[in-house]
C-alpha cells in the first residue's frame, strides 16, 4: 500500500520492466556470439575483450575501454550528422 500513497505505477510496471530486460538480455546476447565465433588469433573484437576485463575483475581497463567504445560510437554519430544533416533522423 505504500505505493499508492507515493502514486508511483511501480507495481503495474514490473512485469513490462522485467519484459524488457529479457528482451535486451536475448538480443545482447545473440549479438555477443557473433564476434565470439568470428574473433581469431591476430584479430582482437572490442566486445569480448571488454566482457574479459569485466570477468577478471579489471575494473580499470573495462572502463578506459568502455569510454573508447562510447566516444567512437558518439563520434561517429557527431560526424554522420556533419557530414550527412538531410539523412539525420
Amino acid at each position: 500500500m505504500q505505493w499508492r500513497k507515493l502514486g508511483c505505477p511501480l507495481p503495474i510496471l514490473l512485469p513490462t520492466t522485467l519484459a524488457v530486460w529479457l528482451l535486451s538480455f536475448i538480443v545482447t546476447f545473440c549479438e555477443f556470439t557473433l564476434p565470439l565465433i568470428l574473433e581469431g588469433a591476430a584479430s582482437i573484437i572490442l566486445g569480448p575483450l571488454l566482457w574479459r576485463y569485466v570477468a577478471s575483475a579489471r575494473i580499470g581497463q573495462a572502463s578506459t575501454l568502455a569510454a573508447l567504445m562510447a566516444s567512437i560510437m558518439l563520434g561517429g554519430g557527431l560526424a554522420r550528422k556533419l557530414m550527412w544533416p538531410r539523412f539525420w533522423v
